[in-house]
Formats: C-alpha cells, structure tokens, sequence
C-alpha cells in the first residue's frame, strides 16, 4: 500500500518557509517517497509513499538529528516561545508538546515525543499531516493544537523599518504586518516541521552576541535534484548538504569562527546549492539581520571581484575553498588561519591591504617550507589576485556597493 501527502507551504520570504521547506527535503531523502517539490507555487508533494518505510525513515533521521550528531546543532527558542507551548493542550498534541516545555523549551524532545506518536499509527498520521497542512491561511488553522505562531518561525527583519517574519524583497514577499502576526496560527505538525528544520539548519551561534547562522538548502537545489538527481544526494546521510554542515562543524572545532564564516561564505557563493540566514537569536526575541547574497558582509563583494576577475580569479577562489577543506583533512590550522584572518582584516580596515598581502606571501609562496608551500597551492599570481580583489573590494564598498 502507498500514499501520497500534499503540504501548502507559507509565503516565500517568511523563515517558517524555508524552515519547513529544509525540513521537508530531507524528510524526503530519509523516506524513500516519491518527492515533488514546486516551491514557485508553494507547495510539495509526497507520492508514493509507503507507511512502514517512511516511518523507519523517519525515525533513522530524527536520531540522526538528535543523538548522532549527522546535522546542525542544539537551539534555544526565546522564552515568548516556552510562553506560547506552555498553553495547555488535550490529547496526544498535549503528550508531545508538554513534557518538553518546563521554563525553556527541549526541541529535541518534541522532536523525538513526535516521532514516536507518529510511528504508533503511520497511516493515520501520514493522513492527518496531509490534512492538517493542506492550507495555509495566516497559519495553518487545520492544523491540532492551535497555538500562536512561534517568533524563532517568524523572526523580525530589520532594515530600515520592523517587518514581522518576513524578508522583504524575496520573490512572493507578503509583508505581514503585527496584527497579522499576531494571529497566526501553528498546529503540531508545523511546529515539528519549524523545529526540525531550525535544529536542521543552524550551523553556527556564538553565545555572547547570541548570533546564529542557518544554512538553508536553495529552491533551486531542491528542485533540481527532487527531478533530476534525487534528494539522496543533496540530503541524505552523506548527500552535499549534510557533507557541508558536518565540515562546518568540524571546522568550528579545529578553527576560528573566521575560517567558519568565510567557508559558509564560500559554499553560499561557489556551490550554489545553499542560502545563509544571519539571525540575532536572544532569549526574548529572534531577528533577522541578513540573508542570501546580503549575508556575511563583506566577504560577497570580495567574492564577486575575484569573480570578477576571470579565470585567475576563479582559481584564487578555488584554492581558498582548498585550503580550508584540506584544514579539515590534516587538521593543520596554523596556515589557514592567518591567510583568512588577513583577508579579513584587510576587508575590514584592520590592516591595509599591502601589509595583508605581504603576510599572505610569507605563509605561502615565500616561504621557505616546501611543505607548507604545497600545503596552501597559493602562488604569486594567486596572492596578487587575492590582493587585487580585496583592493576592488574597498573600492567598490567605499562607493556605496553592498554585498
């Protein structure tokens, strides 16, 4: 017996949008369904989907999440959030939700409390989600429980004025306004569907300035490889996406939050395949402080103008994502770390860009180690080209040019 589940998703630029999308798709690639993914008009479909498969699937992929470490990391949801699950609630929504939400909220048990509601009866919980988020309509009213919208799923965007949830100018952009949200509304399967995709997706929080980052498979990505090449690769246990958060949280372990942010900038601008998220994630509110091309500022500009600068710099390029990965392989930091920290202080007015230049030189090619020269692959050309492009970089910034 199979079956087919069809979900509405919300607006495109609000953040529950590409929460549930990033959850979605790697559901998809755990299950073994049939996925149908047409993010343009906002909805995705399930098809040929076997209940017992599915569940195991299900169940591989949340101790996957929770307990073997394979995706993002632990989140802490703001205490409006524990206000909000706190609401009392009957039956099994009350068995999931209540036994998680004491003065914080335990997002890993929600996670692993629904999935074992879930397991208990897939047919019946595979037709109740299908139901439930079939229509989206400032919420999910079908949706059981009813409890106002979590603000971790609609976190405010700051630019200029306050926007409720939404990041203004993605295609579909719906500006929701207080009221609105406000009354929102999220039923259990959406709010499994928001947490997972946020313990999902952050790979990165530094606790003193609460400052997160979420990477965020791309529409295009999902699209292409729900048609073409299958979520597997993009999604599974070993697919593209999943290699990438499992390198950043290695690096994150080995190096600074420097070589961190400039990979996640890298795989953002040169694989294509994932979208960055910047969020200020305190404990009594969430905000959005950039996202996409905007995110990670000013390391897109430097990244366009070596781009910019042809082949010589495709391959500059190239080598700087080598050279981080390699960190990884041999675990040797002490050449990658003072390359990228003068990069950044470069781009950054720390230093100038000579004197930048000259220390990227004296850890490269101009050593006199040859393994540490083999190590790095940065020649002559490949540091003067680094150099150029931060140059244009500050150029182009002191113009008025935006990431």
């Amino acid at each position: 017996m199979s079956m087919a589940v069809s979900i509405q998703l919300p607006p495109h630029n609000y953040f529950l949008y590409h929460l549930m999308k990033t959850s979605l798709c790697v559901i998809a690639a755990y299950t073994n369904v049939t996925p149908e993914f047409r993010l343009r008009e906002g909805w995705v479909r399930f098809r040929n989907v076997v209940p017992r498969v599915f569940a195991l699937g299900l169940k591989e992929l949340i101790d996957d999440v929770v307990r073997n470490n394979q995706f993002g990391l632990p989140v802490r949801l703001p205490t409006g959030d524990a206000r909000r699950l706190r609401s009392r609630r009957s039956g099994y929504v009350s068995k999931i939700v209540s036994p998680c939400v004491r003065r914080e909220v335990n997002v890993d048990c929600i996670l692993n409390n629904y999935v074992d509601w879930f397991i208990k009866d897939t047919i019946k919980s595979l037709n109740e989600l299908s139901s439930a988020l079939s229509v989206f309509r400032n919420g999910y009213p079908k949706d059981p429980g009813t409890y106002s919208v979590l603000g971790s799923f609609l976190p405010e965007f700051v630019e200029g004025l306050r926007v409720f949830g939404a990041t203004e100018g993605v295609r579909g952009s719906v500006k929701p306004d207080a009221a609105l949200f406000r009354n929102m509304k999220v039923g259990v399967h959406s709010i499994f569907l928001g947490l997972l995709g946020l313990r999902i997706s952050r790979v990165f929080f530094e606790a003193q300035r609460t400052y997160a980052v979420h990477l965020i498979p791309s529409d295009e990505a999902i699209e292409l490889y729900a048609r073409e090449l299958g979520l597997n690769a993009l999604a599974g246990r070993d697919g593209r996406y999943s290699r990438i958060i499992k390198n950043l949280k290695r690096l994150r372990a080995l190096t600074s939050d420097m070589v961190t942010l400039t990979y996640i900038a890298l795989m953002q601008h040169t694989v294509g395949e994932v979208e960055v998220f910047e969020l200020i994630a305190g404990v009594n509110r969430w905000e959005i402080i950039n996202y996409g091309v905007r995110a990670l500022h000013p390391l897109p500009s430097f990244i366009d103008e070596l781009r910019n600068l042809g082949k010589r710099g495709e391959v500059a390029l190239r080598k700087l994502q080598s050279l981080i990965i390699n960190t990884l392989n041999n675990e040797r930091t002490e050449i990658v770390e003072p390359v990228i920290r003068s990069i950044y202080q470069g781009l950054n007015g720390v230093m100038s860009v000579g004197e930048a230049c000259y220390v990227i030189s004296r850890l490269t090619y101009a050593n006199d180690d040859e393994e540490r020269q083999k190590l790095t692959g940065l020649t002559p050309i490949d540091v003067n080209t680094i150099c150029e492009a931060m140059e244009r970089t500050l150029r182009r910034l002191s113009h008025g040019g935006t990431s």
